[in-house]
């Protein structure tokens, strides 16, 4: 019989040591952020593991070790591009990705030629080699873009200041937004927290009708506005918290309007993050229904897979690295 006093003590305290491996993530963070970056990669790469399991792609043509290159690519050709001494433009580094994936789809392709395993089950449904590999590379493609570039985004959000500068009042000369990494981490981390916190306890408290009850039959429209609310409360939260940097207040002052519109415009990035952030956590139930499993793991007792934790804040990494790209470089 399922026992859920049991249940639920697994789920808070593996969810107490995931804030405390997130707390020291952060902290260190603040011995240098490369320390942060080594995080990322470690999570996505176990990210990327759990879905690439849970949609059984390697039954499909698609081999694990095609995976590894993109996440160290990826990653080496970014500090390439912070690391000396003029960094590269914002948008070269989204080119460079563009590249990064267009090489690696034609490695794959190539590869399913040479792969004999896959060549024999092509040959042994009368499946046409090219048409097949085509095909693989669209599942590499799918299995690319999520999880592992929408987690990879955590990286340049992270060094988000190397283009971000201020003329603090009184001097003329421009320093950098040193705490505009952290701001904008903190906002990913924050809004996908509170608004699936205030979901959960929302959904739970009030109940009501189900929001997708053929997806996700947990999840209830009370709850999606209760976590509406989260997202917000989460964003102006950390804003009020890191704007006592006199630096970051005027930056944002500076690139968003005067100082009534930040409090506007971030609560209505509380909000579209908090949207997004139950978008992705849809997805990945859909994802998981469609592949008849119930967790993308076994990695954390009582709330299953790393993925099962990190589905909405991936979709919302990319939300908030929009932003902040617009609010640097615009």
């Amino acid at each position: 019989m399922f026992d859920w006093q049991k249940e639920r003590t697994k789920r808070l305290v593996t969810g107490f040591i995931i804030l405390c491996v997130l707390a020291a993530a952060f902290g260190l963070r603040q011995v240098t952020p490369f320390i942060f970056d080594g995080f990322v990669i470690i999570l996505v790469w176990f990210c990327v593991f759990e879905v690439f399991k849970a949609k059984k792609l390697d039954s499909r043509g698609v081999r694990d070790y095609y995976i590894y290159p993109y996440i160290a690519i990826s990653y080496l050709t970014f500090l390439l591009g912070i690391l000396v001494d003029n960094p590269f433009p914002f948008w070269l580094h989204i080119v460079l990705q563009l590249v990064i994936l267009f090489v690696l789809c034609l490695y794959v392709y190539i590869m399913s030629y040479t792969d004999k395993e896959f060549l024999k089950e092509c040959k042994l449904k009368k499946k046409d080699v090219g048409k097949a590999s085509f095909g693989v590379v669209l599942d590499y493609m799918k299995l690319i873009f999520y999880p592992a570039f929408l987690l990879f985004l955590l990286v340049p959000i992270n060094h988000i200041a190397r283009w971000a500068e201020v003329i603090p009042e009184g001097t003329v000369d421009a320093v950098p937004v040193v705490s505009l990494g952290l701001f904008a981490l903190l906002l990913v981390f924050v809004i996908t927290i509170m608004t699936d916190t205030a979901a959960y306890l929302t959904g739970k408290l009030l109940k009501g009708k189900k929001l997708v009850p053929k997806i996700s039959p947990g999840k209830t429209i009370s709850g999606a506005v209760g976590g509406l609310f989260g997202g917000v409360i989460g964003s102006l939260t950390v804003l009020l918290v890191m704007t006592t940097s006199t630096t970051l207040q005027q930056f944002l002052t500076e690139q968003v309007g005067y100082a009534n519109a930040v409090l506007w415009v971030f609560a209505v990035i509380g909000l579209v993050g908090a949207v997004i952030t139950q978008a992705g956590d849809i997805y990945a139930s859909w994802v998981k229904r469609k592949n008849g499993i119930k967790d993308f793991g076994k990695w954390l007792p009582g709330h299953g897979g790393l993925m099962d934790r990190f589905d909405g804040l991936a979709f919302n990494s990319a939300f908030i690295a929009f932003v902040f790209m617009i609010i640097v470089l615009v």
